[in-house]
Order: C-alpha cells, then sequence, then structure tokens
C-alpha cells in the first residue's frame, strides 16, 4: 500500500517507477518457479541436509553464477552468453533481466531490450517447465525403485520367517497321529 501512495505522491516521475514494477514482478515470479524446481533437484545430488546446507551456496555461487557468466564477459552479443547460458542457470537469466532494464531506461535501443528481455522471461519459463519435469521423472524413479527394494525385503523376510525348508521325513514324523475314536 505504501508504494502506491508513493508513487501517487512522485506524479508524473512515478512512470518509470510503474513500468519497472511492471517488468519485474513478471520476473520474480519466473525466477521463483524457477529457483524452486533448481534447488529440488539438487536434492537429488546430498543425502544430509547438513552438507547440502554447507555446499549448495558455494555450487550456485561459482559453478551456476561466476562461471556462466564467463562468456557474457568475452564476448557479450555471443550466442552462447546471451541464448545458451541464460538457459542453464536461473541466476544469469536473472541477471540478464537487470542488464536489459539499463538500456530500458534509455532511449537508446529500445528494441534490443525488449527482445532481451523477452529472452530472460522465456528462460526462466523454460526452466522452470524443464526443472518440474526433470524433478518429475527422478522423483518417480526413486519411488519406483525404492518400492522395489522394499518388496524384495519383505519377500526376503517372510520367506526367512514363514517358509523354512524342512527334511520330508521330519516333516511327517511332526504330523500328530489322529486319535479319534467312534
Amino acid at each position: 500500500m505504501l508504494f502506491f501512495i508513493l508513487v501517487f505522491a512522485i506524479g508524473e516521475d512515478g512512470k518509470f517507477i510503474t513500468r519497472f514494477i511492471g517488468l519485474l514482478i513478471p520476473v520474480l515470479i519466473l525466477f521463483g518457479f524457477s529457483f524452486i524446481g533448481y534447488s529440488y533437484l539438487f536434492s537429488f545430488v546430498f543425502q544430509k541436509s547438513t552438507t547440502a546446507f554447507r555446499f549448495f551456496p558455494f555450487l550456485n555461487l561459482i559453478f551456476f553464477y561466476f562461471v556462466p557468466l564467463i562468456p557474457s564477459i568475452v564476448d557479450a552479443e555471443g550466442i552462447l552468453a546471451q541464448y545458451i547460458m541464460p538457459l542453464i542457470s536461473p541466476f544469469v537469466a536473472f541477471s540478464i533481466f537487470f542488464n536489459t532494464e539499463e538500456v530500458i531506461g534509455s532511449d537508446v535501443g529500445q528494441t534490443l531490450a525488449f527482445n532481451k528481455l523477452y529472452v530472460s522471461y522465456g528462460c526462466l519459463a523454460i526452466q522452470s517447465l524443464v526443472y518440474l519435469f526433470v524433478n518429475l521423472t527422478l522423483e518417480s524413479l526413486r519411488f519406483s525403485l525404492k518400492g522395489t527394494i522394499q518388496e524384495q525385503q519383505l519377500i526376503q523376510q517372510y520367506q526367512q520367517n514363514y517358509i523354512q525348508p524342512q527334511q520330508p521325513v521330519q516333516a511327517i514324523q511332526q504330523i500328530p497321529p489322529n486319535r479319534s475314536s467312534f
């Protein structure tokens, strides 16, 4: 509520703020969906949560933020930097959004800026869907494998506890004679 009061108080100067927020909200929603799937995908890598808490932030920072940004430093207009790396990491796609905002704020290259903006939106949307389907597939594999292992263990326990091989002579000797009288 305070945001809208502030924008109303600013008046004509508030157009940039409302335009920026209008562009920011969809990218935040898409980044949220993408990052949830991305971080859940790493739950298959770690066995213990304490290990994940220690290594996951460093893996994100080094391998999924700094390394994918290297092509944009070498050749910012290359296909690798503009289209492939944003598909790999949600952080890179999110940072592309803020790089385009610098261009959108000026009058130079408006069409190019909106094209890059749509690349950021598109990459985050594609990542969200891909991470969702990969997570669903891995979960179904994990539970189907876990189910077969548990079934095998139950069968083995049943065989050990209830089905014991006996010698035929011992089995016959254990049958009590029928002592019924007529």
